[in-house]
């Protein structure tokens, strides 16, 4: 983790019983060990997080905002979140999701190299 670029400031728009809002938010806890962020939530029905909604296009929690700027919302994608954070902190060339599976799976990959011919 690079101290010297200041913290990303990440706000989870939420709502009381939401299970993505729940997954986001632990999402968040485990990457905070990884990447620079300062975790923030806001209510979505609050005055507030109403007006984080609407300015972001936010239809439905969780909303993710970073660095003020929307990000997403409804069910985080890991490998998406992963992707920016990495481009805002300036890492150098991240690891593709394909590159890993050729790792891991040789055999899968290049059965479906064959396939796309």
């Amino acid at each position: 983790m690079a101290n010297s670029r200041p913290p990303i400031k990440v706000t989870v728009l939420t709502r009381s019983q939401c299970s993505y809002c729940d997954d986001a938010y632990e999402l968040l806890q485990r990457l905070k060990g990884e990447y620079p962020l300062v975790i923030e939530t806001v209510d979505i029905n609050s005055i507030e997080g109403e007006a984080m909604a609407m300015g972001g296009g936010v239809h439905f929690p969780p909303g993710l905002f970073l660095d003020d700027e929307p990000f997403s919302y409804g069910r985080v994608s890991e490998r998406k979140l992963r992707r920016e954070l990495d481009r805002r902190i300036g890492a150098t060339k991240p690891i593709r999701a394909r590159d890993a599976d050729e790792a891991f799976w040789p055999e899968l990959a290049a059965r479906d190299r064959r396939r796309m011919r």
